[in-house]
């Protein structure tokens, strides 16, 4: 059996190695042989992965194991070290002479072991399944290389040189950890492991830093915006375990690729207008007000005064030019991590749909977020009437360009202000303007003059020069005038224009028109953004019939041959027509012989020679101004889009709002990782590691014609991985992700070829040969002790990895890669007994109709998820159900489920035949066919004696199934993640019952998102803050929309009033008429007195998101008349009244003074920035006399007898069993005022101690002259503690 002889031929792999070196040879052979004979092996065997559900709990037992984790995983901890929880006691005093109350808060210190092996670091932590902000605890990552040294503490508790260092063991210390909210326990903690693979992430020493339009993404220090009342909106901070957005992105990058030693900041201002001589080129921001803790200001405008970008889908269609003061912070935060920065001013093109802007290419109107390289004059070259070759052409350039000079700027504050034409918003201000804010940074590296701007570049005045090449030499000049001879400056020159123009018009003309710049003295290098098409990959080159001898889509061999070598080099397309029939067309100089001329891909033959512009096909006697050799290339870009079959066509970006959106020539558009991450590995490859052939050094300078540290790869996002792109509310490019170029998300993951390597290596076993299994993991994990061959077995059944033996080692490749060997039908031998060929096929009802894999969700924080595909069509019966014990893409992982499915319908049919001893080429692992069929078959078992037996399964060697549709899940960020200071109002309210003391009526009600337990603290000054309590509870607090009108409605249902409220957050419910006579739905409103009315509400209705009105209404509750009948504007506080509304914990003897509170979050200093601060008094409400009521009067003999009934605010006075209302008072007193018609002036006061006041006529007649028709009436009960109450007025007719 073939299992045989691949453990012999592994056997003699170990013997290399001795007695132990043979064993493991064996275990390799074992392996081998296992796997090409598992169409019958594996036949109906599950293979059980980790549980899904969530990650590997925390374990504190001595000996559990360690899991090995490659990629990215979620992982629990193992306990390794801890000490006694610490305690901390708070004690309070309420008043000078109440009682101690003294709290308890708890904290642990413990070490948790991560894994085997050296890691790049820890992403995210959840503590029992919550995700901590990491910025709130104290914490050290300690990554498990072999020269790790103990931890501080534990060495400070276990004495020094007691403490073990963990060498090889990735671990976290926990200092003084918080464990209150927990349960005073330690929690389950798990952790985001990185542990990067594959030859890439080692490789990449340049990257471009993105997106260049974020108005405050750029700052490394946190930057907030005010949001609703008690909500801070952190903008630049959408994660957990970074201090910002900026923090968590450069530090994963640098953890991930360690060798990393220059970035490229791009900084974006908005083209408007795809015609020269009418393009601005402007800052822009996504609104035009916001109270922002840094206001934004560049060059010189406000806010306020900047456009805004255009709107697409109901929200901005980019995000906002970088503030001024965020691009120089951040290139003192690149430089202060020991990278060298280069500044890369970029131009976005801000033309939206329907614009209805004149076409210089002749369309109705412009195409909707185009690319800046169509910027041209107008009409364009080749169009009837084009300003090309004209003196217009100039003009128009020239009016592109502006007029900005490199002294009109001037620096201060935060930022660097112009002081030329303001209304001169050129291509010049733009460089300009960055130069000089580069120069306030303290400068930079390097320096982008420009980029992609072919349109431009290639338009001629009537003399056959290029005036925006002439503005670009003299924008160069200027730059380094402000920068310095320590600055490399560049141009981005378009793959497709730095090597020449070749006007498409029959002239025969051929033009080194960037040479005059390249050629300058303040130019250093050769800027080319590298999108140069690598592959051309169909999917019926499955087949073996790739004309480019690529036996993969990504085959990294053929990517790497294709730098030099195929379309662009060889040959090219000359029509659509002819790419899709592949008729190529060889790329040669028939005049000169310099095939190089023509050749985009041929930078050794552009950078090594003379060049001579061609006019009608002749060259020109002298050469164009550059030197050969003389200066280096650098690829400011360098990137491909992880979509499948990316390197065929790399410069296409996905973004559907803009007609640049498009897929790669013959891509079905799905998700593939794998291409984005051969394409960068073979230009690193080649470019850093090919010698002097590839990359050759210039007697002139030097160094390499390619800079190998300045392959600049595209992209790196400072919006940090997962938050962008899930959440999706806050960025809405989050879907172009998905097949994008961006790096986040896909440089931690492993390839499979790589997990291999590592897997065998991690099990100490020979390397084998992984070039050619295709695919990728987000990651992977061996969560116990097992052997080499368990925790391959699902890598290589998912991913259809074929295994045999070669040599000395091992070979793992995609099924179907290997090219077909014919059997003819004369090999063929007779065997003693049976069929020359048989024949078997597995029933179609013994085949899985469907397949389940199980896996975690790389975008939905690694929790489990299924796909499931089903064959349609067939007759097959049950369910293959495969657990993956990894994190892949969801869109991938259906690919792969629907791939396995057919590998498995594939193989139903076998056969198997005898050959002769002397056809040993025949071997496990290949693919044969047999004469005169067209059946591919794959050798899985040979038996060796005096004939060869092979057995082998059918397989179809056809394209992946298309991936479905890429969706970034529904996700939110939700809450923001900064606590700034919360809106709290102190309510001084009466008493509703008689439990509650005067003292307690003084509420606290707070709002604050992200909500965290309130402190309340207070002082009688602005020193010496005592602790209140803590708000545990957040209200619901509101304002309102429409004003609510006073009323005299008092005791029963108002049929009229209405509160019409927006809420800040929460909701509102009706509630039935019992339950509202019983008191529910309670709500305090901030009448127009400065008095809380309370009232109740019987039905409430949202008749918008977060706005209710709210009808049924019971007015003045609990005496609140007088707030009841002035009423409330809009814009009034309301507040509801359940629990979350308390006492602020003012004490008996401070009521009614004016004290100072202070309301923030728990656990944070007493800081502006995070408590409000206010001032009240409290208590006085409670002990308020409340109104009278049934004010009366009848008229004796002239004088005017009033009465009025008590009301008293006790409990007791509800109650209907009492024969008299009760008196909280000491005695019973009242004020009665008479007052003038005016409604104000007091015509008459009088104190009396029963409810009772007669009006003498005479003293009518003094107080007004003549016996009034009609007189009004207040009255007050008498607190002595206090003072009068809560007035009662009634206007009586006296005629």
């Amino acid at each position: 059996m073939a299992t045989i002889v691949l453990q012999s031929a592994g056997a003699r792999l170990g013997s290399m190695f001795g007695a132990v070196g043979a064993a493991i040879g064996a275990a390799v052979g074992a392996f081998a042989g296992y796997m090409v004979d598992r169409a019958i092996l594996t036949r109906g065997q599950h293979y059980e992965g980790p549980r899904l559900g969530q990650g590997r709990p925390m374990t504190a037992e001595e000996g559990s194991p360690l899991p090995r984790v490659y990629g990215t995983m979620r992982v629990g901890g193992a306990l390794i070290w801890a000490t006694r929880f610490e305690e901390r006691s708070t004690t309070t005093r309420a008043g000078k002479m109440g009682p101690k109350q003294t709290t308890y808060s708890y904290f642990a210190n413990v070490a948790l072991a991560l894994c085997e092996g050296e890691i790049a670091g820890v992403r995210r932590i959840w503590a029992d399944g919550r995700e901590l902000d990491l910025s709130n605890y104290e914490f050290r990552v300690y990554r498990g290389d072999e020269e790790q040294l103990p931890d501080p503490l534990i060495e400070a508790k276990q004495g020094v040189g007691n403490a073990p260092a963990y060498r090889g063991v990735a671990y976290v210390v926990f200092e003084r950890f918080p464990i209150d909210d927990f349960g005073q326990r330690i929690p389950q903690f798990q952790f985001e492991v990185l542990r990067p693979g594959g030859a890439l992430c080692e490789r990449i020493r340049s990257v471009a830093l993105i997106p260049g339009s974020t108005e405050y993404g750029l700052s490394p220090h946190l930057i907030t915006v005010a949001g609703e009342p008690g909500e801070t909106i952190a903008v630049n901070r959408h994660n957990a375990y970074g201090r910002t957005d900026f923090d968590a992105a450069v530090d994963e990058l640098l953890a991930i690729c360690p060798n990393l030693k220059s970035v490229s900041l791009v900084v974006s201002w908005f083209g408007t207008d795809l015609r020269a001589g009418h393009c601005r080129i402007e800052p822009r921001v996504t609104r035009a007000e916001g109270n922002y803790s840094l206001p934004w200001r560049v060059s010189g405008l406000t806010r306020a005064q900047a456009q805004t970008v255009s709107q697409h889908d109901g929200r901005a269609a980019y995000g906002g030019t970088p503030a001024d003061r965020t691009v120089v912070d951040a290139i003192r935060a690149l430089k202060a991590r020991g990278l060298k920065v280069t500044l890369y001013p970029f131009v976005m093109m801000d033309v939206p749909e329907d614009n209805g802007f004149p076409d210089p290419y002749g369309d109705v109107a412009q195409a909707a977020y185009p690319w800046r390289g169509r910027i041209t004059c107008d009409p364009a070259p080749g169009r009837p009437g084009s300003a090309d070759r004209t003196g217009t052409a100039r003009t128009q350039v020239e009016a592109f360009l502006g007029s900005a000079g490199a002294t009109q700027f001037v620096h201060g504050g935060d930022t660097v202000a112009f002081t030329g034409n303001a209304n001169d918003w050129g291509f010049r201000r733009h460089i300009l303007h960055y130069a000089h804010l580069a120069a306030m940074a303290g400068g930079v590296d390097g320096f982008i003059i420009g980029s992609e701007m072919p349109g431009l570049t290639r338009v001629r005045d009537t003399g056959n020069a290029f005036p925006f090449v002439e503005g670009l030499v003299a924008l160069a000049e200027d730059v380094r005038s402000i920068l310095g001879g320590g600055t490399r400056i560049t141009y981005a020159a378009d793959w497709s224009e730095y090597f020449g123009y070749h006007p498409q018009d029959g002239s025969g003309d051929v033009f080194f028109h960037l040479d005059e710049l390249w050629a300058s003295e303040a130019i250093d290098c050769i800027g080319i953004d590298n999108y140069m098409p690598l592959s051309d990959w169909r999917d019926e080159d499955v087949s073996g019939g790739n004309p480019d001898g690529a036996a993969s889509a990504y085959d990294l061999v053929a990517l790497k041959a294709a730098i030099t070598g195929g379309e662009g080099f060889d040959w090219y397309y000359a029509s659509p027509a002819d790419r899709h029939a592949r008729v190529r067309t060889p790329i040669g100089d028939g005049a000169y012989g310099k095939d190089w001329v023509f050749r985009y891909k041929d930078l050794p033959g552009w950078w090594s020679n003379l060049h001579y512009n061609r006019i009608g096909g002749v060259e020109q006697a002298q050469p164009t101004a550059w030197v050969p050799m003389s200066k280096p290339f650098h690829f400011t870009e360098l990137g491909c889009g992880a979509v499948d079959k990316g390197p065929n066509q790399p410069n296409l970006f996905r973004d559907p709002k803009s007609a640049e959106n498009g897929i790669p020539h013959f891509s079905n558009g799905g998700r593939s990782d794998l291409a984005q991450y051969r394409f960068l590995l073979a230009h690193h490859l080649h470019w850093q590691e090919g010698g002097e052939e590839a990359n050759p050094t210039s007697p002139v300078y030097g160094g390499r014609m390619v800079d190998p540290d300045a392959l600049s790869v595209w992209a790196w996002d400072l919006r940090p991985f997962p938050a962008f792109p899930v959440q999706k509310e806050v960025w809405g490019d989050g879907e172009n992700w998905i097949c994008g170029h961006w790096l986040n998300g896909r440089l931690n993951a492993i390839p499979v070829g790589a997990l291999i390597d590592r897997i065998m290596a991690d099990f100490g076993l020979p390397a084998a040969a992984t070039s050619r299994a295709d695919g990728m993991v987000s990651g992977y994990v061996i969560a116990n002790p097992t052997t080499a061959r368990a925790a391959l077995e699902p890598i290589v059944e998912l991913f259809g990895i074929s295994v045999r033996s070669q040599g000395d080692r091992l070979v793992f490749a995609t099924e179907g890669m290997e090219q077909t060997d014919t059997i003819p039908a004369g090999d063929l031998v007779i065997p003693d007994e049976g069929d020359v060929l048989a024949r078997v096929r597995t029933p179609d009802h013994d085949l899985p109709g469907q397949v389940h894999l199980d896996f975690r969700d790389q975008l939905n924080e690694h929790q489990s998820a299924t796909a499931c595909v089903d064959l349609a069509g067939t007759e097959g019966a049950g369910t293959r159900f495969i657990s993956f014990p990894g994190v892949l893409a969801a869109d991938e992982a259906e690919t792969l489920a629907a791939n396995f499915l057919h590998r498995i319908w594939d193989r139903r049919e076998g056969i198997s035949f005898a050959l002769p001893i002397t056809r040993q080429d025949v071997r496990v692992g290949r693919i044969i066919r047999l004469d005169g069929e067209d059946r591919d078959y794959l050798v899985t078992e040979i038996e060796e004696g005096l004939v060869r037996r092979v057995q082998a399964v059918r397989i179809r060697r056809s394209p992946d199934m298309p991936a479905t549709e890429g969706r970034i899940p529904a996700g939110g960020g939700g809450e923001p993640l900064t606590f700034g200071k919360p809106y709290a109002l102190l309510m001084d309210l009466p008493l509703v019952n008689g439990e509650d003391q005067p003292h307690e009526r003084l509420r606290i009600a707070v709002r604050a998102k992200p909500w965290k337990s309130q402190a309340v603290y207070c002082s009688p000054e602005t020193t010496g803050f005592s602790f209140r309590g803590v708000v545990a509870e957040r209200a619901i607090i509101g304002e309102l929309v429409a004003p609510l009108p006073g009323t005299a409605v008092t005791g029963r249902l108002d049929p009229v009033s209405r509160v019409d409220v927006r809420l800040f957050d929460g909701e509102l419910e009706s509630v039935s008429l019992p339950l509202l006579l019983g008191g529910a739905n309670a709500a305090a409103v901030l009448a127009d007195n400065g008095v809380w009315e309370i009232l109740q509400f019987h039905k409430a209705q949202e008749i918008a998101v977060n706005r209710w009105v709210l009808d049924g209404l019971l007015r003045g509750q609990h005496g609140t008349t007088d707030a009841m009948r002035a009423g409330a504007g809009a814009g009034s506080p309301f507040v509801l009244l359940n629990g979350a509304v308390t006492a602020a914990g003012l004490r008996p003897e401070e009521t009614g003074l004016l004290l100072n509170w202070r309301i923030g979050p728990a656990g944070f200093d007493l800081s502006d920035t995070h408590f409000s601060s206010l001032g009240a008094s409290g208590g006085t409400r409670a002990l308020l006399p409340l109104a009278p009521v049934h004010l009366r009067c009848r008229i004796n003999g002239g004088d005017v007898h009033f009465s009025w009934t008590r009301s008293d605010r006790s409990a007791e006075s509800d109650s209907w069993l009492s024969e008299d209302i009760p008196l909280s008072e000491t005695d019973e007193r009242y004020l009665v005022e008479v007052v003038a018609d005016d409604g104000e002036t007091v015509v008459r006061s009088q104190m009396v101690s029963v409810p009772v006041w007669v009006y003498p006529s005479a003293e009518i007649l003094g107080d007004f002259g003549v016996m009034p028709d009609a007189v009004t009436l207040r009255v007050r009960q008498i607190s002595v503690r206090v003072g009068p109450g809560v007035a009662a007025e009634r206007r009586f007719n006296l005629a």
